[in-house]
């Protein structure tokens, strides 16, 4: 969206002339402002000349909650509501847009990485396409790696790269003397250790390690990392991000994260682990999106892989461990390798404005 916006609008002109849509919408964070302007501008010239054909666009901006991201959370902005996913009763394809009880209006959803590729896989071929990548995921992909490597950043490389070449031949490893400990895609699936650095960055083979490719965000830690500390944030970052509209996700995460917080600060021991792990197997009933499910998923196998680590907190709490970051990415300084991460809410502020 920001340095080629016309490949994207026209990837989504291309899917609405061969849906026949009504109007196209794309969702964008109002606090992407130069992706916003240089969309914008990009939508009035090829307007002005015709080049997206009859459908109507929209740009849809919209809040910065983690769940704008979720499909059936996106339809309810693009509607003006809030972030918050319907009921799974029918997916967008059957109940779409402004349905109504006559008319379920499907909607097509899709992100803009597929998006984009559209108009070179028009103008080139399927077969030109599936030349680079591998069987089971042909293409490129743009992965993002950040976290304790010397060069964070966002590289676009074929499908199938091993994951150890994206975090040391394109992230530039980890500092001198360190050692890798634990590898996150994103915080959607179980942890990647480090014996699994070789595997292939395509869906299928990541599946095959029990993780997955998610959208390619890769975040990195080395041996002086505390994985209760990191447990713990990525726990509360799924907490404070619920909708709280399923009680088991709600109440289940929350108790996850406060007895993370707990073993922190040297007042937990074997019950409060045990409160973390049902606290988060809690959460993925009758659940409406995803999110509870990740974090079922990734809590567990922190616990599960560095169990030590966690026994050695009981009762004692952090001994000088570094505080942990949540990469919420907000911008990107290409020329630097830098990455501006977004403010994130404490479990604590969520207690005080929604109970």
């Amino acid at each position: 969206m920001r340095n080629n916006p016309y490949q994207l609008l026209e990837g989504m002109a291309i899917a609405s002339h061969a849906v026949n849509a009504k109007k196209a919408y794309l969702g964008m964070k109002k606090s992407f402002e130069t992706e916003y302007a240089a969309v914008s501008k990009a939508l009035k010239e090829m307007s002005a000349r015709g080049l997206l054909g009859p459908t109507p666009f929209e740009i849809v901006p919209g809040p910065e909650d983690y769940l704008f991201g979720e499909e059936k959370a996106l339809l309810e902005v693009v509607e003006g509501g809030e972030a918050l996913p319907r009921e799974a009763d029918f997916p967008p394809y059957i109940k779409g847009l402004f349905a109504t009880p006559t008319d379920l209006n499907p909607a097509a959803v899709n992100n803009v990485e597929t998006l984009s590729n559209i108009p070179n896989i028009v103008v080139r071929g399927a077969a030109w396409f599936r030349s680079v990548g591998t069987p089971d995921s042909p293409g490129t992909m743009i992965f993002t790696v950040s976290g304790d490597v010397q060069k964070p950043g966002i590289y676009e490389l074929p499908m199938g790269t091993p994951l150890r070449q994206l975090i040391h031949q394109y992230g530039g490893g980890i500092r001198p003397g360190r050692s890798v400990k634990a590898v996150f895609s994103g915080i959607s699936s179980t942890v990647i250790m480090p014996f699994a650095l070789d595997t292939p960055l395509e869906f299928g083979a990541m599946r095959s390690i029990g993780s997955g490719l998610g959208s390619g965000g890769f975040v990195v830690y080395d041996d002086t990392a505390c994985m209760v500390r990191v447990a713990h944030r990525f726990s509360e970052f799924l907490f404070v991000e619920s909708c709280a509209q399923c009680i088991s996700c709600k109440t289940g995460t929350n108790q996850a994260t406060r007895n993370l917080q707990k073993l922190m600060e040297g007042s937990g021991g074997e019950i409060e682990l045990e409160y973390v792990l049902a606290g988060a197997r809690m959460a993925p009933s009758a659940n409406r999106c995803y999110l509870p499910v990740e974090h079922s998923l990734l809590i567990p196998s922190i616990v599960s892989n560095f169990l030590t680590e966690f026994i050695q907190h009981y009762n004692r709490g952090c001994q000088s461990c570094r505080e942990i970051v949540v990469p919420k990415m907000a911008d990107f300084d290409a020329s630097t390798s830098t990455f501006t991460f977004g403010r994130t809410r404490t479990a604590d502020q969520v207690e005080a404005w929604n109970y």
